[in-house]
């Protein structure tokens, strides 16, 4: 990763870890792709001054683009920023980014003090890790990795906030 990048990455980490979240930053996850007749795009950011604007379009279930845009608390944009901030260790940059066709990929922006980094992550492979696993014949469940844990919270909080959100259909 480039200088710039790692800088944005780790004043990220020390502020969320501060907890101190100034209202310019701000975080964008986005997940795109899909087979052609299915495909779905979805973006979520969140900014430190505690607004969150959804848009969400999926075709397999034939829904038009929807949009919502609400304000958060603060305690509510600290945990969304944790989870984004739990999982940078395994998204990178486009430049290591490896993609099958047709499948779905995730993408985090991070933006503050005028700068910003984008890195990738698949969004399938991750969404596995949270299902149940037999080991014999008990049944576990699988301790979620904190990038599944952040892609479940961004999902969970996009569909409640597109139920009752201000916003609509478009």
């Amino acid at each position: 990763m480039a200088g710039s990048e790692s800088n944005i990455i780790q004043r990220f980490r020390e502020r969320v870890d501060r907890g101190s979240i100034p209202v310019d930053m701000k975080v964008t996850y986005r997940v795109a792709g899909g087979m052609p007749s299915e495909r779905l795009e979805e973006e979520f950011t969140l900014s430190g001054g505690g607004r969150a604007e959804v848009r969400a379009r999926d075709e397999f279930n034939s829904r038009p683009l929807e949009y919502a845009s609400v304000d958060l608390g603060q305690a509510e944009i600290r945990d969304a920023f944790q989870k984004v901030r739990n999982s940078l260790d395994v998204m990178v940059p486009r430049s290591q980014a490896r993609f099958l066709p047709d499948s779905l990929v995730g993408s985090v922006d991070i933006e503050m003090g005028g700068e910003r980094i984008t890195l990738y992550f698949p969004v399938e492979d991750e969404e596995m890790q949270g299902t149940t696993v037999r080991h014999g014949a008990e049944r576990a469940m699988a301790a979620p990795s904190p990038l599944a844990d952040t892609i479940q919270y961004f999902k969970l909080e996009s569909r409640r906030l597109l139920s009752k959100g201000e916003g609509g259909s478009r």
